[in-house]
C-alpha cells in the first residue's frame, strides 16, 4: 500500500533535534523549515549538483551566507569559471578580476610551472632538466634577507629545490641559460635551450600572463595572498570571489592547483584557528572521473582538502552540472549533498 507522508511526519524527518539549525529556506509541502547543521556541512565537506538553471548559485548562496552568520571568522574563496557569483554576494564579497588578480609563477611548483610554459603539452626532457636545476640555482641566488615571511609559510621553504615556495627571478633563470648556451661543450643542446629561454620570454612578455610576471612577481612577501586573496583581515567581505574567466584556458588547472595548495597550506601554518572554504564551480573540470584527463596537481591538491582538510580547519565545496564526470573519490569525501532537479 502507498500512503500519503503526514505533515508530522515530514517535520521530523527535517527536525535536526538538538543539533545547531541554520534555516535555509522551507519545503513546499506544508511550509515546513528546511534546516541545515552549518558545522557538520562544513567539517565534513558538501557538493551541490544538478543541471544547469536549477538554481545552484543561488544555493550558494544562501548556503554561504548561513556559513558567514555562525562562522564569521571563516574565510570563503570561490572559484569562479563564468563571473556570475559576483551578483550572488554583492555585500559580503570582494571580487578579484583577472585584471586585478596576482599569482606570481614563483609559487608555481615545478610542475604546475611546466603546464604553463608547454600549454598542458609533454615538456622536452633536456629542457625540463635544465630549467629544473635553473629554479633551484635561482631561488638559491635569491637574497635570504629579501624573503620576508616566505620562510615560515611553509616548514619546507629552506630545502630549497625546484618546488620550494622560495621566490626567485625569472631574469636569473634566462640569464643561467645564456651562461650554458655560451659554454665551450654545453651540457644541454643550445637549440633546446634557444627554445626555453624563447617560451620564457614570451610568458613573461604576454598580457594575458601578467597576473603571473607583473608587480607581484618581484613581491617576496606574502601580503598578497593573506589580505588580498584570502582577506583574513577583513571583517566586513569574507568572501573572495576569483573570476577565472579571464585567465588562459590552458592555465587555469595550474592556477587553481596553486590556490588549492595556498588555501590547504594557510589552515595548516595557522593551526586550525583559521578556517578556510574552498567553493569549486565546475569541479568535474579539475578533478575528472577520468585519470587520463584533468591536470594531476590539480587533483592532487583538491584530494588534499577533501580527505585531510578538516583536521586542519580547510573545506571544499563542490559544485558540478555533471556528477557523473566527477571523480568519485572526490565526491564521496562529501557528506553532504544538495541533488537538485
Amino acid at each position: 500500500a502507498v500512503n500519503r507522508i503526514r505533515q508530522s511526519d515530514l517535520a521530523a524527518i527535517y527536525d535536526l533535534g538538538d543539533r545547531k539549525a541554520s534555516i535555509i529556506g522551507n519545503l513546499v509541502q506544508a511550509q515546513i523549515p528546511a534546516a541545515v547543521d552549518i558545522d557538520a556541512m562544513l567539517r565534513r565537506h558538501f557538493a551541490i549538483v544538478g543541471t544547469t538553471g536549477v538554481g545552484k548559485s543561488t544555493s550558494i548562496g544562501i548556503l554561504l551566507r548561513a556559513a558567514i552568520v555562525e562562522r564569521p571568522d571563516l574565510r570563503i574563496i570561490i572559484l569562479d569559471p563564468h563571473n556570475e557569483y559576483s551578483n550572488v554576494f554583492r555585500r559580503e564579497s570582494a571580487t578579484v578580476e583577472a585584471s586585478r588578480f596576482e599569482l606570481p609563477f614563483w609559487l608555481f611548483q615545478f610542475e604546475e610551472f611546466l603546464e604553463v610554459i608547454y600549454r598542458g603539452t609533454p615538456a622536452p626532457l633536456d629542457e625540463s632538466d635544465f630549467l629544473r636545476e635553473a629554479i633551484a640555482d635561482a631561488r638559491e641566488q635569491f637574497s635570504g634577507a629579501e624573503r620576508g615571511g616566505i620562510a615560515k609559510w611553509n616548514n619546507r621553504s629552506e630545502e630549497g629545490g625546484a618546488d620550494s615556495p622560495r621566490p626567485y627571478r625569472l631574469a636569473d633563470v634566462i640569464t643561467q641559460i645564456d651562461a650554458e648556451i655560451g659554454r665551450l661543450e654545453p651540457r644541454y643542446p643550445r637549440p633546446s635551450l634557444r627554445n626555453l629561454k624563447h617560451r620564457l620570454e614570451a610568458l613573461a612578455n604576454d598580457q594575458n600572463f601578467r597576473f603571473m610576471f607583473g608587480k607581484a612577481a618581484v613581491d617576496a612577501r606574502m601580503d598578497f595572498v593573506t589580505r588580498g586573496l584570502f582577506r583574513l583581515q577583513e571583517t566586513n567581505k569574507p568572501v573572495t570571489i576569483l573570476r577565472m574567466a579571464g585567465i588562459p584556458a590552458d592555465v587555469v588547472n595550474a592556477s587553481v592547483s596553486v590556490l588549492s595548495r595556498l588555501a590547504f597550506d594557510l589552515c595548516v601554518l595557522h593551526r586550525g584557528r583559521q578556517e578556510v572554504l574552498v567553493v569549486c564551480e565546475e569541479a568535474h573540470r579539475y578533478v575528472p572521473a577520468d585519470h587520463t584527463l584533468g591536470f594531476n596537481p590539480t587533483r592532487r591538491a583538491i584530494a588534499r582538502i577533501a580527505k585531510e582538510g578538516r583536521k586542519y580547519g580547510c573545506y571544499l565545496g563542490i559544485v558540478t552540472q555533471r556528477p557523473a564526470e566527477l571523480d568519485p573519490t572526490i565526491l564521496s569525501q562529501c557528506s553532504t549533498v544538495f541533488a537538485m532537479r
